[in-house]
């Protein structure tokens, strides 16, 4: 996809007994760190300066221990480092405090992009039903 056809994502995340804790957003510059050979990429939450990016998320509780979010901008993890930064980390999410899950993934799910049909004009949605837990 192009990104002038994409109109928006949704994601949930699982996290856990922290859902309530989640904030309906998170507006929290956020930096890649360089990647080192053998690491994994990282991202992490900095003070507003000329090498970071300002990065909004948005958050809703739907219970049960998922939050929808939505990346209002697209940096590197962002998801991912805002639940963080925020003590409400994704199980599974190792890299970034999460507790590790039995089934050893992250429990992170693309739920919904929203594009724009080029042949109508109108939005489309496509929609990925979560996985059991």
């Amino acid at each position: 996809l192009k990104d002038r056809s994409l109109l928006g994502k949704v994601y949930v995340a699982d996290v856990g007994d922290k859902a309530s804790q989640v904030p309906s957003s998170c507006r929290a510059p956020i930096v890649v760190d360089r990647h080192v050979p053998n690491q994994p990429l990282m991202s992490r939450v900095v003070e507003e300066s000329a090498e970071s990016t300002p990065c909004t998320t948005l958050f809703c509780d739907l219970g049960g221990g998922i939050v929808a979010c939505r990346p209002v901008t697209g940096k590197t993890h962002q998801i991912r480092v805002h639940l963080s930064h925020m003590g409400s980390p994704i199980q599974g999410d190792v890299l970034y405090g999460g507790a590790g899950t039995s089934e050893g993934r992250l429990r992170l799910h693309a739920h919904c992009y929203r594009v724009k049909d080029p042949n109508q004009g109108t939005s489309v949605d496509f929609i990925s039903p979560m996985l059991p837990t």
